[in-house]
């Protein structure tokens, strides 16, 4: 046995198969993008269509993290709720097993053909002008999946007959094995390489099918730590949702490996199930892969409200969390754009309300101060607004300019947001002769923000000769530079604010 090529082939078939795993996830990323969000928000009307929908979810995107993100998403916008998510996160789990399941499969050609198209046709410029490059690249991604697979599987073959890969692997009540899928997909963020590198030691004789089960289910375990450090710093729904996936794959992992304990005490369980359906190893592990999610679904469907809950109490909400959350937004309102339109239009209202809360900051006669994170919040409220309306022209041409009108308004809308807040901070921060002066310029932009909604005519008459004299008028007070520096900041933000203010009006 030649170690060396015996090694290189095995790296050389885990590298393909995690670059695949990468390639895969933004092939799919770029081919379903508002398609994927559809399909969540559509199909969680009940718990039995939610786990249709995680498991048709899995299956287009082989990635549990693409899911989770985007249904973290959904629920953070008010789409869906957390309650109703958790089933179709659950299911989704059965879904990615898919590529697993083809390499249990003598797909070596197949990977070639695929491999074939996806990187000859664009080379020849045969991609429709890039209109096929999101397929192509998908298929690129599971040939080079495939193929590692493959070749991971022969990489190993040569070592059947090591009795010091056997001791160390499959000894008596081995860890070993479980810690190996655990690492393994820890460090690709995929079960999946998990359950191929199982595919691969029991098909070539390394593991029984016991132990290789045991490198399934560390591969969840894997996944679910994965899963937890990947949403850190996120918005609160974005983090329960990512939270419950993590749990999820780790306690599965967990029950899994006491079902294999009892089954190994001799309790006909999942590995009996297994050997009646199938005599060879990779049939056996193409019925354990998708069993073990599909047990774990079934046994985590009565506690969905208790795991909101937990959810709820362990995650909580950022204050600022409401300000950025859409109240009217529902994709399900894409269908009639009349509907559509008003509800984004009743979305920018929100926005326009909130302008003068910026200015309270730094007003003395301010009866309360302005919540915090307000103006981040804000922004994120804005990015769903935007996405809404690009939405819309894509499944409603009849809407396109109407929804163009609108999108405009929410530019402006972020423009005069980033105004205002310049006046707050060159008012936080004037001093001496120039306090007065900053100062009334914010009293007199928190009127015209008051009246933004029904602006008169001579409200929102050009101010730039205005803010000229001022800073002549000023200018004899004997600022230093850093007091020039903050008028001219200063009124330079409210002229822009009142310029915005009248292409809002108009």
């Amino acid at each position: 046995m030649d170690l060396s090529a015996t090694l290189a082939t095995f790296l050389g078939g885990l590298g393909l198969f995690l670059t695949g795993v990468t390639g895969l996830s933004v092939a799919t990323r770029r081919l379903t993008g508002p398609r994927l969000r559809r399909i969540v928000a559509a199909g969680v009307s009940s718990p039995a269509r939610a786990a249709l929908a995680g498991l048709g979810a899995g299956l287009l995107t082989q990635s549990t993290v693409a899911v989770t993100a985007a249904t973290g998403g959904l629920v953070a916008a008010g789409v869906v709720t957390l309650r109703q998510a958790l089933p179709l996160l659950s299911w989704t789990n059965i879904g990615t097993t898919g590529v697993a399941l083809l390499a249990t499969l003598d797909v070596r050609s197949a990977a070639f053909v695929l491999l074939g198209f996806g990187a000859v046709l664009p080379f020849f410029g045969l991609d429709l002008r890039g209109r096929l490059a999101p397929l192509l690249a998908l298929l690129l991604a599971l040939g080079m999946q495939l193929l590692g697979a493959s070749l991971m599987k022969a990489g190993l073959e040569p070592l059947r007959d090591s009795a010091v890969l056997a001791d160390l692997l499959s000894g008596h009540a081995s860890v070993a094995p479980f810690l190996l899928g655990t690492a393994i997909a820890c460090v690709a963020a995929s079960g999946s390489a998990a359950n191929v590198l199982a595919i691969a030691l029991a098909v070539s004789g390394v593991l029984d099918l016991g132990h290789a089960a045991l490198v399934v289910a560390g591969g969840s375990a894997g996944s679910g730590v994965a899963q937890l450090l990947s949403a850190r710093g996120t918005d609160a729904d974005v983090r329960r949702t990512a939270r419950y996936q993590g749990a999820w794959k780790i306690a599965g992992a967990a029950l899994i490996t006491v079902l294999l304990v009892l089954e190994g005490l001799g309790a006909p369980l999942l590995l009996a199930l297994a050997q009646a359906a199938s005599d060879d190893p990779a049939g056996r592990l193409a019925v354990l892969i998708p069993l073990f999610p599909l047990v774990v679904a079934l046994a985590a469907w009565p506690f969905g409200r208790a795991a909101a809950a937990w959810l709820e109490r362990s995650v909580p909400e950022a204050p600022e969390a409401d300000l950025a959350r859409p109240r009217y937004l529902a994709d399900a309102a894409l269908r009639d754009p009349a509907t559509a339109l008003d509800l984004a239009d009743r979305e920018q209202r929100r926005l326009l309300e909130r302008l003068p809360l910026y200015l309270d900051s730094v007003r003395e006669e301010a009866v309360a101060k302005p919540p915090p994170g307000m103006a981040p919040a804000s922004a994120s409220l804005e990015a769903a607004i935007e996405r809404f309306l690009s939405h819309l022209q894509e499944s409603s041409p009849e809407a396109v300019e109407s929804a163009a009108v609108l999108r405009n308004r929410n530019a402006t809308l972020a423009a005069l947001r980033e105004a205002t807040t310049e006046v707050a901070a060159a008012a936080a921060r004037a001093e001496g002769p120039l306090r007065g002066t900053v100062h009334g310029l914010v009293e007199s932009l928190h009127a015209l923000l008051e009246e933004a909604a029904e602006p008169t005519p001579e409200l929102l008459d050009d101010r730039t000769a205005a803010m000229d004299a001022l800073r002549r008028r000023v200018a004899v007070m004997g600022l230093d530079a850093a007091g020039h520096d903050a008028l001219f900041r200063a009124t330079d933000a409210f002229a822009r604010a009142v310029w915005l203010l009248r292409r809002l009006a108009g």
